[in-house]
Parts: C-alpha cells; structure tokens; sequence
C-alpha cells in the first residue's frame, strides 16, 4: 500500500510523519478522514507515536476546557479539547486509555481521547464522587466483553466494584483502611495502610489477606502496589523522606526489601496509580529513579534510590499553557491493558 501510495503521486510517510508532529490531537483524528490513504497512513503513524511517547503526563487546569497530554522526553506538550464534555466533572484516574470522570448525579464518564470513544455508566455510586475524591481504573473480563471498575473512595477509604455484566456497585467490608490497588496476574490485590496484603474475591465481596512473613512494622497510607514484570511490589514513598520499595515473594511468602530497581523506573502519581516501566533509558528516561508529580504543582521530581532525600533533578516541563492553577496530573499508560479473572479466585 505505501508503494502504491508514493507511486500516485501522494504524500509519503515520512512527509505525513512531518505533518503530524505539527498536529495535536483533535486534529490527528480529522487528518485520518481525508481519503482512504490517509486513513491508512494515520494508522500506522498511530500506533507508532504512541508507542514511542510512553509515558505522557496528563494535565489540566481549573477553568481550563482543552486536556494536555505532555511528553517530558521529547519536550512537547499535545492538546485535546475532547475533556470540554467533562465539565463539571472530577477526575478519578487514567486506565486501559481512558481517563475515568466522576459526574455530579455521582456516575461514571469514561472517555478515550486516543480512539473518540466516551461510555457513560449511568448507574450511581453510593456517595458523592465529585465532593470526596476517588481513584478508580479499569480491568477488562477475560473471555468477555464486560469489565469491571476498582474505585477506592478517600471519604471512608472503602473499596468500591463495579461489574458491566450486573450494571451495580458492590462494597468490599472490612475494618481495615485501605489505601491502594493494583491488577496483578489477572487478580485485585489491596494494600492496607498497616501493611497488609490482600486479594479480592470478585464473587463474594470479601478480601483473603495474605500469611506473609517479614512485614514491615509501619502504619503509613503513602504506600503503592505495582505490578513490573512479573513481580508485585510494595513502593512506600514520601518526597524528601522515604523511599522504599519491596518485593512480595509468593514462593517464600515474604516481604524482601530492594536495594534497587535495576533496570526500571517507577513512575508515582500523588493520588492514583503508580506504573514500572522496564529498560527506561530507551525511551529517555534514567532507570532506578522514581519519577513523581503532585496535583498541587506542575513540576516533575526524579528521586534516586541511592539518594531520596533531595530529588535528582526537577522537571519544569510539564507546564501546560495554562492561566490558572492545575487541576490534577497523572500518568498515562496507554497500552497498558489490566484483564481479571473470575475463575482463579472461585
């Protein structure tokens, strides 16, 4: 096909290439409209770019209508207006490509910037989303077409689940606070703010804390799961203060403490998810470090594992054009893809 297309007369990839790193966003989609070769042409383009240009910071500000998706490598800043439709709205995480908004009648908006697509969940949630904060991602059934939502609700720090294929909420109970989730080998861990782990079992709404050995003695809500390459861990992190990092050995069933990351790099959002991201350099970014924003600020700081009371460095790239306050940052992981299934835990 780009044979054919360069033969015509039409314009190649690399000059569509050109033409596209002119574009934001909301223009790229109307750019693969013009003719069937161009279609084409953006496709492949796409999934390239995308690819390339992982992670990107999300931002947004009070009073600001457009959505900035922010390259800090490659230093460009993209702009999508498709967040006008999410006014009014409070943000709840990024996930499986969409960004998750919290509506006043306390419902759902999930809305994927890179395919169009928006899904509203109509069915309320049990409390006000927009006036407590919340942290929700996706997971996707396996051998479904249904999936399911995670919400962690800051108000009494409860886990909340949704299921397409019930279209309700379920609570999961218990005395426990806790303060974090993660999709791990197909199954929900929780994380407690006194250090507990434990897995959600989807059909029963309970959890089945883990008999692990070597557990930290700390009470602390700053802590993190992460799933990296094959590997749970435990991030216990405070700017200027701590940083920790942990390995949950199923075989032996205990916490190991890390010396250091390796060949990966961490990436912490304040009030939602933190990713690894494995061979970092490759992609511009230094490998053992921790790389952390906060809502409150539009900077970026790098800490080191072998050095965590100052950071490395701080980024100032992650302005977004912007003329007030930011509204929230966070990460985005665009083909990461969390899947469960029901059958592990039956």
């Amino acid at each position: 096909m780009m044979k054919k297309v360069e033969e015509n007369g039409l314009v190649s990839m690399d000059v569509f290439g050109v033409i596209c790193e002119k574009l934001d966003f909301d223009d790229l989609f109307q750019l693969a409209g013009v003719c069937k070769c161009w279609r084409t042409l953006h496709e492949s383009y796409w999934e390239s770019f995308m690819e390339s240009e992982v992670p990107l910071l999300v931002q947004t500000s009070y009073g600001e209508k457009a959505c900035y998706f922010i390259s800090l490598c490659q230093r460009k800043i993209y702009c999508s207006n498709m967040m006008d439709y999410a006014r009014g709205c409070s943000y709840a995480g990024f996930s499986c490509g969409y960004v998750i908004m919290a509506k006043a009648n306390n419902s759902l908006l999930l809305m994927n910037p890179f395919t169009r697509r928006k899904i509203d969940l109509w069915q309320p949630f049990h409390s006000s989303l927009v006036s407590y904060p919340c942290h929700a991602i996706i997971a996707y059934v396996k051998d479904s077409t249904d999936f399911i939502i995670v919400l962690l609700s800051e108000r009494n720090s409860s886990l909340y689940i949704y299921q397409t294929q019930n279209c309700e909420w379920n609570r999961w109970y218990d005395p426990c606070r806790v303060v974090d989730f993660v999709v791990f080998q197909h199954i929900v861990y929780v994380i407690t703010d006194d250090a507990q782990i434990g897995v959600v079992i989807l059909k029963s709404n309970t959890f089945k804390f883990l008999q692990l050995n070597n557990v930290p003695s700390f009470t602390s809500t700053d802590l993190k799961l992460v799933s990296s390459d094959g590997n749970l861990l435990v991030v216990h992190f405070v700017p200027r203060h701590k940083f920790e990092v942990y390995k949950v050995d199923f075989a032996s069933m205990d916490w190991i403490k890390l010396e250091t990351l390796g060949d990966v790099a961490l990436f912490y959002a304040k009030n939602t998810k933190c990713y690894a991201l494995s061979n970092p350099v490759s992609r511009g970014y230094e490998k053992n470090c921790l790389y952390y924003i906060d809502q409150s600020t539009t900077l970026c700081e790098v800490y080191s594992m072998n050095n965590y009371n100052f950071p490395l460095y701080i980024s100032g790239e992650t302005v977004a054009p912007s003329r007030s306050r930011p509204y929230w940052s966070d990460w985005c992981f665009r083909h990461v893809r969390d899947e469960v299934d029901y059958s592990l835990l039956e």
